[in-house]
């Protein structure tokens, strides 16, 4: 303990402005790019006034995501000064203390809402049902086994939800279970790198093991390409669009990386840095992106696919 401390404690004192920057996380908001699926599935990708309200949107999240991460650090920190990484942070390493953090978050909450109050009513709900949500879920919901994950991954439809909302357009069923498979996928993925990878114990106390992250892992990885693959069969899409019956394999190319990821990386890295610096998965995405792009936008750009 008093090992620990000390390796806090050598940690150099930061201007202000920059640890409410790292608690921000900003390389975490990249999880909000969720808001654009309305943006692309409703034919609006070059309208600049639907931009500019995407862009609009995908900056309120930032903000009240940030808020909740900070919130999530000060109930985290005692579990997080024993993490190899995590202990750094501005928050656990002590370079913020909770009154200022609290104050950050108030701020960051604030200007996500107020922002918020540009877009509609909708939009308003959503990003304070968000944060609201987060807040339970760092205070006592992330202590129940499942639920918690169900929780991070109702987050991410949220994100799709206000970006549907915001271009007033519905976006079809299975792309929404689509996203919750694929963020629960990502949720009990990383619950089995903090328990190996990071030695986490924080997760196992509350009854995850590898093996039943194991099971959740392949149910959830099967679950989100088969029904990607059901979405696109469904209503004759591919019969009009075999650019989405290609973009079956690529899905599936890249749900099997991801899974491989966790399963063979033994670095200490934050989650989000694991994935992004993999290069075939972040090509898997793009190429996905393209012959998605490709199809509704050249191809067959009167194909209501979404629908």
């Amino acid at each position: 303990m008093i090992l620990e401390q000390t390796k806090i404690s050598v940690v150099r004192q930061r201007p202000v402005f920059i640890n409410v920057l790292l608690a921000a996380r900003p390389l975490h908001w990249i999880k909000n790019i969720f808001v654009f699926s309305a943006l692309v599935f409703s034919l609006k990708l070059f309208q600049v006034d639907a931009v500019f309200v995407s862009l609009l949107v995908f900056l309120i999240f930032c903000f009240v995501s940030s808020a909740v991460y900070m919130i999530n650090d000060i109930a985290d920190r005692d579990e997080d000064r024993r993490h190899p990484s995590k202990r750094t942070r501005p928050i656990t390493s002590g370079q913020m203390n909770t009154k200022q953090t609290l104050v950050a978050a108030c701020i960051f909450g604030l200007a996500g809402v107020t922002l918020s109050l540009l877009a509609n009513f909708w939009v308003v709900a959503l990003a304070s049902g968000y944060m609201l949500m987060n807040i339970f879920y760092s205070l006592m919901l992330k202590k129940i086994l499942i639920l918690d994950v169900i929780i991070i991954a109702m987050g991410f439809v949220l994100r799709v939800f206000a970006g549907g909302f915001a271009l007033n357009y519905k976006l079809s069923n299975w792309i929404l279970i689509c996203t919750f498979f694929l963020s629960a996928l990502v949720g009990f993925s990383k619950r089995r790198y903090e328990i190996t990878a990071d030695g986490s114990s924080f997760h196992e106390n509350k009854g995850y093991t590898p093996y039943l992250l194991d099971l959740l892992i392949m149910a959830t990885a099967a679950s989100v390409i088969s029904s990607y693959a059901f979405y696109v069969m469904s209503r004759g899409n591919w019969q009009n669009g075999l650019t989405l019956l290609i973009s079956i394999a690529v899905v599936f190319f890249g749900v099997i990386r991801y899974v491989l990821i966790i399963y063979r990386s033994e670095e200490q890295l934050d989650h989000t840095k694991l994935i992004l610096t993999d290069k075939p998965l972040v090509a898997s995405v793009l190429i996905w992106i393209g012959l998605l792009i490709t199809e509704i936008y050249v191809i067959n750009p009167h194909l209501q696919i979404m629908r």
